[in-house]
């Protein structure tokens, strides 16, 4: 037997106040079917606050992206689950001459089926493809192309790992990958690379202006329904949506 549960994934700013964070979540939690809430750009703590509601619980650690599930639901996979890190070669971001990617992972038990669902954030680098801020090749665009390339490298070698490890379970990699999945170039890039299937991009319209670059790389789970929502005050990109549907056992 099949069940659905809807997953927001939401790429957020730093910037925001904790009351626009507030409101957003009050609001991500409210849509009907939500059980699963991922987001970018939520650390320093400031905005824990906006993750905490009766009926939910959350993974941040010591990064800035979330996983956030309805306890009705799921539970953590195991004691100790939830870990945050950061991947690929070091770039420069926000002032921070030794970024590197963040990538939050937090394996869930779906309570009814049993299933695991390894959960994995990222936020990618930016300047990666043409016309997304890319005026000419200087040093920095090259130290960012080649952490982006060797982040999306890491996260395939964790799925790859998580895959032989546990054959039964899900897995789910969103985040804020900053290329259009729009095009085809791009989504098979970030499959191959991850080792996962892409969900089918919505025909038009994006997160970020026409662009599409928050979106959902998947296993061993059935996808219903995606869409994105509506703009969300204090923040640059806006929530995108995508239904699951998951059995005992993988399809």
């Amino acid at each position: 037997m099949s069940h659905q549960f809807v997953h927001i994934h939401a790429s957020g700013r730093f910037d925001a106040t904790p009351a626009e964070a507030r409101a957003a979540w009050d609001d991500f939690r409210s849509t009907r079917g939500v059980k699963l809430i991922t987001a970018t750009e939520y650390g320093s703590g400031k905005f824990d606050g906006a993750l905490k509601a009766d009926g939910w619980d959350y993974f941040r650690g010591s990064g800035e992206c979330v996983v956030a599930w309805a306890t009705d639901t799921f539970e953590p996979a195991w004691r100790g689950a939830g870990y945050a890190t950061r991947i690929g070669t070091r770039f420069f971001r926000g002032g921070n001459h030794d970024a590197r990617t963040p990538l939050t992972s937090m394996p869930l038990r779906h309570i009814v089926t049993g299933r695991i669902a390894m959960v994995r954030v990222p936020h990618t680098p930016a300047h990666i493809q043409a016309g997304d801020g890319f005026r000419k090749t200087t040093t920095r665009v090259l130290e960012q192309g080649r952490a982006w390339v060797t982040s999306l490298a890491g996260m395939g070698r964790r799925s790859r790992r998580f895959r032989a490890d546990h054959k039964n379970a899900a897995e789910i990699i969103c985040g804020d990958f900053n290329v259009d999945v729009h095009r085809a170039h791009w989504r098979g890039v970030v499959s191959a690379a991850l080792g996962l299937h892409c969900a089918t991009p919505i025909p038009d319209g994006g997160d970020l202006g026409k662009r599409l670059v928050s979106w959902f790389f998947y296993r061993g789970l059935g996808v219903a329904t995606t869409g994105v929502m509506r703009p969300v005050k204090g923040f640059d990109h806006k929530p995108v949506l995508i239904r699951w549907s998951i059995t005992a056992s993988r399809p």
